[in-house]
């Protein structure tokens, strides 16, 4: 009689097993694909260019425009983070993702505080420039890249055989370097890059 109530009892756990697993499984399966990123099939990465592994921040000790010391925690802080490399007095290609940078953010409504900018700037920027930045893209933090340390940024953000310049990058919640887009990807790939990350996490 006891062994009959026991064989019921363990079977009327059987349909919350199963719920608790169709609900968590595709959640655990998200987290595992971005914990491990390079288990993804080909053709299943993005619009850009996976970096496997993803790389930590190590840009220590950077000024941002104002002067004030950078902190990377700020990169740390839960969000995610979209980053362009600019150099010089930031032409076509530069504007072109600055703008980009903003409208992803925008378009992204609900979830657009899960998203920070950032841009790291090669060079002094100019006066015209710094004016701009403050008008019409103000939200972004602007750091300044010093030549002395460009090869270090290099070693951290580039896929190999890529260049520095005009590229937008992605960074993860952790602060860790993912993605690499170049100046041919549309904005609307990386914004469906960045619905999909956040929908998994």
């Amino acid at each position: 009689m006891a062994e009959e109530s026991g064989t019921r009892r363990r079977r009327a756990h059987w349909p919350l097993i199963a719920l608790l697993l169709l609900f968590g499984l595709p959640y655990i399966g998200s987290w595992l694909l971005l914990q491990h990123p390079e288990w993804m099939p080909q053709g299943t990465v993005g619009h850009g260019e996976l970096i496997v592994p993803a790389r930590p921040w190590s840009l220590e000790g950077l000024e941002e425009v104002d002067g004030r010391e950078f902190s990377p925690d700020w990169l740390r802080q839960g969000r995610w983070t979209l980053m362009a490399v600019a150099e010089g007095g930031c032409e076509q290609n530069c504007r072109s993702n600055l703008f980009h940078l903003r409208q992803i953010q925008r378009a992204l409504g609900r979830d657009y505080a899960r998203l920070q900018r950032l841009l790291l700037y090669s060079g002094e920027p100019q006066p015209a420039l710094l004016e701009e930045l403050r008008k019409d893209y103000p939200g972004m933090r602007v750091v300044i890249l010093p030549a002395a340390r460009k090869g270090q940024a290099t070693g951290l953000l580039l896929p190999p055989g890529r260049v520095l310049k005009d590229r937008i990058y992605l960074l993860d919640p952790d602060g860790q370097v993912m993605m690499a887009y170049g100046p041919e990807t549309p904005a609307k790939g990386i914004l469906k890059d960045i619905q999909r990350l956040l929908k998994a996490r």
